[in-house]
């Protein structure tokens, strides 16, 4: 009466494997594809640090041997074909859209911001009042 590829109430269910529990495997796996944040993609694309990138060195890590980078998105290619179809993307596209605001930066642990208030707000946890 019952389908045999149905889940039947009582069945052992299968068991996971052994990097269900791994703390060092899900740390690595999350940061292993890291990118710059936008903030510090900002900053790279001010005229003073524009010069590291526009003329990069030789680098047999990187792909493409590191000389060809798009500043915008900080991403690595392997050749000058794969850098121009990156620029038709809609994510290249869409980042060059969040560049054109100023990213948003939290003055808030500064000292020079702190100064000037009487008291601190540290995300609605706790305020730090000032005597």
């Amino acid at each position: 009466n019952f389908p045999r590829n149905k889940l039947i109430m009582g069945q052992v269910q299968r068991r996971k494997g052994n990097l269900a529990k791994n703390k060092k495997f899900h740390k690595k796996r999350s940061t292993t594809h890291y990118t710059k944040d936008i903030d510090q993609v900002y900053d790279d694309l001010k005229p003073e640090n524009v010069e590291k990138f526009v003329a990069p060195q030789f680098d047999e890590t990187l792909p493409g041997f590191g000389q060809y980078y798009c500043i915008s998105c900080a991403k690595h290619f392997t050749n000058k074909h794969a850098l121009d179809e990156h620029s038709k993307s809609k994510f290249h596209r869409r980042m060059l859209k969040r560049l054109q605001e100023k990213p948003y930066s939290c003055l808030l642990y500064t000292s020079d911001a702190a100064d000037d208030l009487l008291c601190v707000d540290l995300g609605g946890r706790r305020i730090i009042k000032k005597k």
